[in-house]
């Protein structure tokens, strides 16, 4: 399974969101905040600060890009063995299309996917050892992924 990175586009509206603009006056005040850490702090702690600011605008956008109103949202979910979500989402009719993705449980998309077929319902692991992921879709089908890297949630 390939990987793929979003970037939030223009004008989809997350300027307008009031949780966008309190993060991001938060990325301000980090920034400003660590400006007075000590200068051997510039590539540890002050870094690590710096990013996670920076992420929750940015993973605000990028939720609001990839579960737009044309976009299908999530409809079945299960637990790889990392711990991770692995989602069935989307559609032909609008937005990125009919799509797998694997969040962490922070709730950053780790790896978007084409779906086998439009529609996709629901998702489960198994076989031998949870290595095979199931899709269930809307043509009444049962897709069946291999070789994907991942494993079930062994309960």
């Amino acid at each position: 399974m390939g990987t793929e990175q979003k970037q939030a586009g223009a004008g989809r509206g997350h300027h307008k969101l009031e949780a966008w603009k309190i993060s991001r006056g938060l990325v301000k005040d980090v920034y400003l905040l660590t400006q007075k850490f000590p200068k051997e702090e510039m590539f540890g702690l002050v870094s690590q600060m710096r990013r996670a600011a920076v992420s929750i605008p940015s993973n605000i956008a990028e939720a609001l890009l990839v579960f737009a109103s044309a976009e299908r949202g999530i409809e079945g979910v299960c637990l790889n063995s990392g711990g991770n979500i692995v989602a069935c989402a989307g559609w032909k009719k609008g937005g990125v299309g009919p799509s797998i993705y694997v969040i962490s449980a922070s709730g950053t998309i780790l790896e978007t996917h084409p779906a086998p077929t439009d529609l996709p319902m629901r998702c489960a692991f198994g076989d031998a050892g949870l290595a095979s992921l199931y899709v269930t879709a809307g043509d009444g089908g049962l897709y069946r992924a291999t070789d994907t890297g991942r494993r079930g949630l062994r309960r």
